[in-house]
């Protein structure tokens, strides 16, 4: 198990500004890849009585518990890396493996949690990295709220789970539709039409319309036929 962390310019990863592979323990990968994804974003200084306060462009315990979230409950039978990438509007990370047991987004945000390594959660709570299992998700959705940012995304694909932690504040100029599915595109590389339906909560038609624009402006392309249609970018030459 390793953890794979990258600094992307842009919002669409094509290239790389710095990259990082976290290994030893998991506890020493924690810190290696916390001290990378601090070291690339914006900070802002106070002085409060004559000390020095650096405040980082997103709550640092949000970022310590997504973290944390993907050590703990990533799938570790699956032999991949997990992987971080840091965009100039977002951050995220990708785990491998479903959601355990009967998780969903609904009940991640009610509290509830699954055990997929009760072991490791045990040793993480002992050495005081985890206080209270299963609100992880509350203290980062909470912690976003209170710092005025963009509200984060938790995303379920085929074995992975992707948090998303927006760089942005919730006044900034909303994303289309379009931009949306090029920010999916730009993690996923293939994307299908349900994949689009999920990520804007729309109908078919109205994901096949979105797509549709897309392939017209020669951006997307579609791959496949009948029910194995999917959608990637076109890179241009």
């Amino acid at each position: 198990a390793m953890i794979i962390c990258s600094h992307f310019t842009g919002t669409s990863g094509r290239e790389i500004i710095a990259t990082v592979d976290c290994e030893g323990t998991l506890i020493e990968q924690y810190h290696q890849a916390l001290d990378f994804i601090t070291s690339r974003l914006i900070k802002s200084s106070s002085f409060k009585n004559t000390v020095r306060e650096d405040t980082l462009e997103i709550p640092l315990i949000a970022i310590r518990e997504a973290l944390l979230n993907a050590i703990a409950h990533r799938n570790y039978m699956i032999k991949a890396p997990t992987k971080i990438a840091i965009y100039d509007n977002r951050i995220e990370i990708f785990s491998p493996g479903q959601f355990p047991g009967p998780i969903d987004l609904e009940n991640l945000r009610a509290g509830i949690t699954y055990l997929r390594n009760p072991a490791l959660c045990k040793i993480l709570r002992e050495l005081g990295y985890i206080e209270k299992l299963g609100s992880g998700i509350i203290t980062i959705l909470d912690s976003y709220e209170e710092s005025g940012l963009a509200t984060p995304q938790i995303l379920e694909g085929k074995n992975h789970v992707k948090c998303i932690l927006p760089r942005e504040h919730k006044n900034a100029l909303p994303q289309t539709d379009e931009e949306r599915i090029l920010d999916l595109l730009s993690s996923l590389g293939e994307i299908t039409t349900r994949d689009i339906q999920k990520l804007l909560k729309v109908s078919r038609a109205t994901a096949l319309r979105r797509v549709e624009n897309l392939i017209e402006n020669g951006t997307l392309e579609k791959i496949g036929k009948t029910r194995s249609v999917r959608y990637r970018r076109i890179i241009s030459s």
